[in-house]
């Protein structure tokens, strides 16, 4: 072969690598996860007030999520019902709730979506975020407490935790 040739056949190689290497970082940079999540993480050393009016990318949150996917054996859309594999670990997990609540995020896939508290029903403190009373047998995120406020937009029904809860198969 030439040496002319040799060089041709050279760049041409060298380009056709290039392309494939190009197209290979483009799939896995535009690659939706594969895997789903769902999760509830508790804001750490804060409390309710003081991270009410933090913005929601700013709030420190726990390393680990209270509540995971793999916690849920379905999630109830229609009144936002969490129903657990194990409760009492769940429970065993969570600290001491205060009257004026315990501030956690829901998280889907790695993004926050929005902001509520864990509270008890004994609390005589009123709230309009979104709250899972812990003395029920069964968690619900109602919009509010103790009566049902009018969340507009209600966070609850964000798209991103719709999508993620189907697409695990635990949507009810």
């Amino acid at each position: 072969m030439q040496s002319g040739n040799r060089k041709v056949m050279f760049w041409s190689v060298a380009i056709l690598v290039l392309m494939v290497l190009v197209v290979v970082a483009a799939l896995l940079l535009t690659r939706r996860p594969e895997h789903q999540s769902f999760s509830i993480y508790l804001v750490k050393d804060s409390d309710r007030q003081t991270s009410a009016e933090t913005p929601l990318a700013d709030l420190v949150l726990e390393e680990a999520p209270l509540i995971t996917d793999e916690d849920l054996t379905a999630y109830r859309w229609a009144d936002h019902t969490l129903m657990l594999t194990d409760k009492d670990a769940v429970e065993g997990r969570l600290p001491s709730v205060p009257t004026n609540g315990l501030p956690f995020v829901v998280v889907v896939n790695g993004e926050r979506i929005y902001y509520g508290a864990f509270w008890a029903s004994y609390s005589s403190q009123s709230t309009d975020l979104p709250v899972i009373d812990i003395i029920f047998d069964y968690w619900q995120i109602k919009p509010g407490y103790p009566w049902d406020h009018v969340l507009d937009p209600d966070v609850r029904n964000d798209r991103r935790i719709r999508d993620a809860l189907s697409a695990l198969g635990k949507l009810d």
